[in-house]
């Protein structure tokens, strides 16, 4: 077995012997998943024996993972009086970037083409193209002269003054030649903006069983320094658990830094995360906030203990996750037990839910 980036034989490999959930509806895919770790470029990547493809089992081409709304979530930020999306604070951080006045730009896992309608906003003459696998969302894309969607990486040439890859990263394939691929279509002095699951600051990220890739802060620099490319993070306190920041393309190769292997690291504090959660004592009504892969996570571990999930996704309350029925944050009494598996974002959480929810709060 061999790096699927730099082709290197020294892997680590490790099977994380937990729950594995699919993307389109976290439910519970396999009982375990086995990871590769790269000892030269720092790759993390899920080891695919047989004929198993992660694409096929996260249903990322069919009709129903089109009609998904995730793009539309919306977070909290500082500044912001009301929840705004992520499409919007993603423009806000690019759009000072951009110099030039009529920009090309592409988004790779466009989605239903939020990120670009945002930055088309304010860039009136900018020519916004968009790539997704599925090619039902199609008819959701933006329409206008200006918006062009694609589903393959080879009908694009570029050059492309930004390139964007918000949460996409990880279902390249073909991730080496997806790489080298980028790099051309930049244009000169062009950015790749890059947001993707931080693995180190949220191990349950390592149970996704429809992704080819894992990331974190830390190697990030050091894989995309493989295809020539200088990462440089920003911090950005709407997303903590996120890796965030911007790639540049040098030509002549980029420097990368050495790190130390993460994977056991990440290992640890996910079998930490569940200690914490199956520790919890016995209650009259034990919640989870959240209805996707944390949220999962923690249900995988407590089993028929967790009674409900609580969101403040009004269109998530009074529907099913994993079997069990969701209800608001609001509904919550003195009774309910609500645990909160963040991590070290959970403390970020629970001050906002505390001051007005009667409701027991447990941070794992």
């Amino acid at each position: 077995m061999n790096c699927p980036l730099c082709d290197s034989g020294r892997i680590e490999r490790t099977e994380v012997r937990r729950a594995v959930f699919r993307h389109i509806d976290f439910e519970t895919a396999a009982d375990s998943i086995q990871i590769g770790e790269c000892a030269d470029c720092g790759l993390l990547f899920q080891v695919l024996e047989g004929s198993r493809d992660p694409a096929v089992l996260g249903r990322l081409t069919e009709p129903a993972y089109a009609r998904r709304d995730h793009a539309a979530q919306t977070v909290n930020a500082a500044g912001y009086p009301a929840p705004v999306t992520r499409g919007f604070l993603q423009a806000e951080i690019l759009s000072p970037l951009i110099r030039a006045a009529a920009p090309a730009i592409l988004d790779i896992g466009c989605f239903k083409g939020e990120l670009l309608s945002e930055i088309g906003r304010r860039f009136p003459e900018a020519r916004l193209h968009g790539l997704d696998s599925n090619g039902h969302l199609r008819g959701a894309f933006p329409r206008g002269p200006r918006f062009h969607f694609s589903t393959s990486l080879d009908d694009l040439t570029g050059p492309y003054d930004l390139i964007c890859s918000s949460h996409s990263l990880i279902y390249l394939p073909n991730l080496r030649d997806s790489l080298v691929r980028i790099g051309k279509m930049l244009a000169p002095g062009g950015i790749w903006f890059v947001q993707t699951t931080d693995a180190d600051k949220n191990p349950p990220a390592l149970l996704l069983a429809d992704q080819y890739c894992f990331f974190s802060a830390s190697s990030l620099p050091r894989v995309l320094g493989q295809a020539g490319f200088e990462f440089t993070p920003i911090p950005v306190d709407w997303s903590p658990r996120d890796a965030v920041g911007l790639a540049r393309f040098r030509r002549n190769g980029a420097s990368t830094r050495a790190s130390e292997g993460i994977l056991q690291s990440c290992v640890s504090r996910l079998d930490r995360m569940a200690d914490n959660i199956s520790s919890v004592s016995r209650v009259d009504r034990l919640g989870i906030l959240g209805t996707t892969l944390n949220a999962a996570f923690a249900d995988s571990v407590l089993g028929d203990r967790a009674l409900f999930f609580a969101d403040e996704d009004s269109s998530k309350v009074g529907g099913i996750f994993r079997g069990k029925k969701v209800v608001h944050p609001a509904e919550l009494t003195a009774r309910d037990t609500l645990i909160l598996p963040y991590g070290d974002s959970s403390d970020r959480i629970l001050s906002r839910f505390k001051p007005r929810c009667p409701a027991t709060f447990l941070c794992a």
